[in-house]
């Protein structure tokens, strides 16, 4: 199984992402973060799940947390890792 790998960015947009939730609901927001990093672990066993998308000229794959579908991960498969790069809210434009 290839390791896991989240980017300082993809760090920050989680917690931010949690921190935003947590105003009016905390519980949600564990359960938010349980989930994402439910997602993550998913991704290392099977990373072909996601689909292959071009994002700034970088071949990625794009992944959603089943329970949270507006929140999009996106990732790189390497040899030896898999690198999650950034956690985006679907509504935006990424």
């Amino acid at each position: 199984m290839r390791s896991l790998y989240i980017s300082a960015a993809a760090e920050k947009q989680l917690r931010d992402f949690a921190g935003f939730i947590a105003e009016n609901n905390p519980p949600i927001a564990r359960a938010f973060l349980v989930e994402m990093r439910a997602a993550f672990s998913e991704l290392q066993r099977m990373p072909e799940l996601g689909i292959r998308m071009i994002i700034r000229d970088v071949e990625c794959r794009k992944w959603k947390a089943r329970r949270f579908p507006n929140h999009l991960i996106f990732y790189v498969i390497e040899p030896e890792k898999v690198v999650i790069f950034e956690i985006v809210h679907g509504a935006s434009d990424y």
